[in-house]
């Protein structure tokens, strides 16, 4: 309750204060004469100052706002940081310690750092001549900054490395091949491995017979190897003897018909045979007999020839009688 009291009284007094003060200032505006009151100062934003120029500043009347006490604002300064922006110094180009203004950046103070030696790094391997099993490579230092080379040396041949590829037995599935050497650095083979291919081992599974009672199996083929069938045995059907009787009945007809037309076809070539025969001792009859007539035949001719010729003696008498005449 006091504190409310105590409140209350700061608050009456303060109002009394302000309503006096206006009513004082208000009197004097109403007389034509301001008294200008106020104790803020306005910064003239055309002429601000700066860390090195000055600008200017005024108040402004709290009762009629006119501005009033126009004077000179002073330069405000550098403000100075209190550590310095370092660019280290390297083996190609001086350093520098620097503090500038927080608020115009001019340089306020400068330190030189000295150009540094070069620092060499570890030795490097040269990409462009390296070791090999033939050649000799070369390595190298250079400084960490400016990559400039500050030493060289030269690395021996290595020589070849040959390493044995041992020989590799195949499968049924896979290749296998017989002992290379190789160089494990260059790949150089100096001495080669065959391939040896794969394939399986082929064994015979034996056919087996059907009978009445039990199926049958054709003969197959399995690797002894892996067990990979081959060829697979097909599955032969019980033996029915009803068919192998009406087999055995057929194949015994078919037996007797071919008899019985062997010997059809062989009396038919026998009884061709003996009528080319007889038929061959006709001719040769009717042949013979011809012949004989024909030599019959000539010697009556002859007889007949023989009757009617003269004999040698009437020859001989027309032949005396002829030459008589002629003497």
């Amino acid at each position: 309750m006091k504190i409310n009291v105590f409140v209350k009284k700061a608050l009456t007094l303060c109002l009394f204060v302000i309503v006096i003060s206006c009513a004082l200032c208000l009197s004097a505006y109403a007389e034509g004469e301001c008294a200008h009151t106020s104790d803020v100062w306005v910064m003239d934003s055309e002429n601000l100052p700066t860390c090195t120029e000055s600008g200017l500043k005024y108040k402004v009347c709290d009762v009629c706002g006119e501005k009033f006490d126009k004077t000179v604002a002073p330069e405000l300064g550098h403000v100075i940081p209190e550590e310095y922006v370092v660019v280290e110094a390297t083996c190609q180009a001086e350093g520098k310690m620097t503090k500038n203004c927080e608020v115009c950046d001019a340089e306020i103070e400068s330190i030189t750092l000295e150009v540094t030696d070069h620092v060499a790094s570890d030795w490097l391997k040269n990409t462009k001549k390296p070791v090999t099993c033939t050649a000799d490579g070369e390595e190298y230092k250079e400084c960490v900054h400016c990559k400039v080379v500050m030493d060289t040396k030269s690395i021996a041949k290595t020589g070849h490395q040959m390493v044995i590829n041992k020989a590799v037995d195949p499968t049924c599935t896979k290749d296998g091949h017989t002992e290379g050497k190789v160089c494990a650095s260059c790949g150089l083979v100096e001495v080669a491995y065959e391939v040896i291919p794969a394939g399986h081992t082929p064994a015979t599974l034996p056919e087996v017979e059907a009978t009445k009672d039990a199926e049958g199996k054709t003969e197959g083929k399995i690797c002894s190897v892996c067990g990979e069938i081959l060829l697979a045995q097909e599955t032969l059907p019980k033996v029915s003897y009803l068919w192998v009787n009406i087999l055995i009945i057929a194949g015994g007809a078919l037996l007797l018909i071919a008899i019985v037309v062997l010997v059809i076809v062989a009396a038919v070539k026998r009884s061709k045979k003996i009528a080319a025969a007889a038929a061959a001792m006709i001719e040769e009859k009717e042949n013979a007999e011809a012949v004989e007539a024909k030599e019959t035949e000539t010697d009556v001719a002859i007889e007949a020839v023989a009757e009617e010729a003269p004999t040698a003696e009437e020859t001989a008498t027309e032949t005396i009688e002829v030459e008589n005449i002629e003497e």
